[in-house]
């Protein structure tokens, strides 16, 4: 299987705060306007051929500046569940603690203290 080209990271604020859609290259890539090379890894925009169909035409931040992130967000939000899940609420007990089981134990109960409910609502079924 051949290795892409691109991938989308995201959307960003182009000239004249206009929407671009932000892709990271997975190859090197030649820009289309300077000649310059995208290298592996770098950010860049795409632009169609005269303002239709696919975007193919390939632009280094040097010849279309852009920031990343509509906003100032440059990640998709997340779900308020997923949050609850993240955050960091084992108490000064678990960060005290120098052991790395001791550390993950406390997180399996706090997961399972979160997520009990729910977990004993579908093993009810």
């Amino acid at each position: 299987m051949t290795k892409g080209i691109s991938q989308i990271v995201g959307t960003g604020k182009g000239a004249g705060d206009a929407r671009v859609t932000v892709y990271r290259a997975l190859r090197r890539i030649i820009c289309t306007p300077c000649g310059g090379t995208i290298t592996e890894g770098e950010l860049f925009t795409r632009r169609s051929i005269n303002a239709q169909g696919v975007r193919i035409l390939s632009r280094c931040q040097k010849c279309a500046p852009f920031t990343l992130g509509m906003d100032g967000e440059a990640k998709r939000p997340r779900s308020k569940m997923l949050d609850a899940l993240l955050a960091p609420q084992l108490g000064e007990e678990a960060d005290s603690s120098s052991k790395k089981e001791g550390k993950q134990e406390a997180i399996r109960e706090a997961v399972a203290k979160r997520l009990g409910p729910a977990l004993r609502r579908r093993r009810d079924r």
